[in-house]
């Protein structure tokens, strides 16, 4: 038996979408952040993405990845100390600390959005 994926975005009440697979519709809550529609697409929209990523790399670049400007090997060489030269260890903590940094971010956005008045 073949199925078809047919994904549709059906707006209801505040952020849910619905999927339909194989006639069956799966209602989702939250955003679908994977949809893209090239009608909706705008240049404008388009430029303030290439604008934002080209300062935020540049910035990344020059505090972080730069050998001469940035802090990336004073961080490693720092957790490294940490977990007194164990590099297995020392990955585990950054990704650790990733994570953390990663999801507690995340779960203020909802708080972001609505300071920002989205």
């Amino acid at each position: 038996r073949t199925y078809t994926l047919r994904h549709t975005i059906k707006q209801r009440c505040g952020k849910s979408s619905s999927i339909e697979f194989g006639g069956d519709a799966i209602n989702l809550i939250g955003e679908d952040s994977g949809a893209f529609q090239f009608s909706a697409q705008r240049i404008k929209s388009w430029a303030k993405f290439a604008v934002v990523l080209s300062v935020v790399s540049a910035a990344l670049f020059l505090l972080w990845i730069n050998p001469s400007t940035g802090f990336g090997d004073e961080y490693a060489a720092f957790l490294l100390h940490l977990v007194r030269g164990d590099t297995t260890a020392a990955m585990l903590l950054m990704l650790a600390i990733f994570g953390a940094a990663h999801s507690g971010l995340a779960a203020l956005r909802s708080r972001a959005e609505r300071l920002l008045g989205r």
